[in-house]
C-alpha cells in the first residue's frame, strides 16, 4: 500500500502546490494539506529541491487528477484508510481532517472526499459549547466509526476514540467518493519551485 516515488513541484498556485508525482501524473496539494499546522508563509518551509513525502488523498481517473497531502500526522499514519462507506467497519478508529465547522458540529473528509458531519455532542469528552474555539480548519483528528449504515448510506462517527462514551444521532448522508494511484499511498517528492507567488486561498475542500 505504502508506494514511494520522486517527483517535483512544478508551480505554487493560490490552491497550493502542483506536484508531479510521475511522468504523466501531477497531483495538487491543498494549502490546508501543507502540514499539520496552519502556513502563513509555505515558501519558508519548503525550499526548492527539498525532498519530502506525501500520501494520496484523492484519485479521479476519469479527469486525471489527484490530490496528496504533505501533514506528517497522515503520512506516518499506521491507522485504518477509509475512503469510502465500504471502508467503515464500527468501532474503527481512523484519521479525518476537519474541513467545515457550524454551531452543530464539524465536518470532517476523510480519503477520497468522502465526508461526514460530527455532531457537537460526539466532538469532546467534556462539554463544548463552541467547536471553533476547541479545532480549527484542517486539523487532523482521530475519529471513531459509531456506527455504519449501508442501506441509507450513512456514517456516524466520533472524536471521542474511548469505545465506553458514545451517543446516539441522527444519521448523515454521505457523498462518497489514476487507475495505478490509490488513495493512501505515499510518496516521496522532490521540491523544485519555480513560483514566487506567496497567496495562499483554499479554493476547495479536500482531504
Amino acid at each position: 500500500m505504502f508506494t514511494y516515488s520522486q517527483g517535483t513541484v512544478r508551480r505554487i498556485t493560490s490552491s497550493g502546490f502542483i506536484i508531479s508525482l510521475a511522468e504523466n501524473i501531477t497531483a495538487l496539494a491543498p494549502t490546508i494539506h501543507l502540514s499539520d499546522v496552519k502556513l502563513t508563509h509555505p515558501e519558508r518551509k519548503f525550499k526548492p529541491q527539498d525532498t519530502v513525502k506525501c500520501r494520496v488523498l484523492v484519485t479521479n481517473p476519469s479527469e486525471k487528477r489527484v490530490s496528496v497531502t504533505l501533514k506528517k500526522t497522515l503520512v506516518n499514519s499506521n491507522l485504518p484508510i477509509v475512503a469510502s462507506l465500504a471502508d467503515a467497519k464500527e468501532g474503527l478508529v481512523t484519521h479525518a481532517v476537519i474541513t467545515g465547522m457550524n454551531r452543530a458540529g464539524c465536518f470532517v473528509t476523510f480519503y477520497n472526499g468522502f465526508s461526514t458531519f460530527v455532531p457537537v455532542g460526539e466532538c469532546s469528552e467534556t462539554f463544548v459549547n463552541d467547536v471553533s474555539e476547541k479545532f480549527s480548519i484542517g486539523q487532523t483528528i482521530k475519529c471513531r466509526v459509531v456506527s455504519v449504515d449501508q442501506e441509507k448510506k450513512s456514517l456516524r462517527v466520533s472524536f471521542r476514540t474511548n469505545v465506553g462514551s458514545e451517543k446516539v444521532h441522527k444519521d448523515v448522508d454521505m457523498d462518497m467518493g489514476l487507475s495505478d494511484t490509490k488513495a493512501g499511498e505515499v510518496f516521496a517528492v522532490n521540491l523544485l519551485v519555480f513560483s514566487t507567488i506567496h497567496c495562499f486561498g483554499e479554493r476547495r475542500r479536500l482531504i
